[in-house]
């Protein structure tokens, strides 16, 4: 990583030293948090509840649930993973414009599962394949605040 971040900023560096008069903005779209993965595949009670994998994110997994199974979804969520994440219902998810403002997308509501899990902790829920080391997604802070670095030439 340190590697890579050297050759960005030699790239940036070399840029900004053939023009003048300038002024540069870096930034991020996001920031990272260091990610312990859990797999919620290896938690059978929680996987029976559901339709299909979850989607979306990882740090912010997107829910649907059989019918009928919606608050033992809830509840057995909440008592594995209440202490790192927050559960919202969809109509929660909606009320607080969790994806927004603006127009909504026409498949928005087909879209959104029954529940939406965000975490605040730096625990991730894969699903599938490696787990990584860093990742964003979610509302900490840490993964909420981008940097702004700003220098003129």
């Amino acid at each position: 990583m340190k590697d890579e971040l050297r050759m960005i900023e030699d790239k940036v560096s070399s840029f900004a030293s053939s023009l003048s008069d300038t002024l540069f903005l870096v930034t991020a779209d996001h920031g990272h948090i260091d990610a312990e993965g859990v797999y919620i595949n290896e938690y059978p009670e929680i996987m029976d509840t559901l339709l299909r994998l979850p989607s979306l994110e990882a740090r912010t997994p997107n829910f649907f649930v059989k019918e009928g199974m919606k608050e033992v979804f809830k509840e057995r969520f909440l008592d594995r993973f209440g202490d790192d994440f927050v559960l919202l219902d969809r109509e929660e998810v909606i009320e607080k414009k969790l994806f927004g403002w603006g127009k909504e997308h026409p498949l928005f509501k087909e879209m959104l599962g029954d529940y939406i899990a965000y975490s605040k902790s730096n625990k991730t829920l894969f699903f599938y394949g490696e787990k990584l080391k860093s990742m964003h997604g979610s509302m900490t802070e840490d993964e909420m605040i981008i940097p702004l670095i700003v220098f003129g030439r």
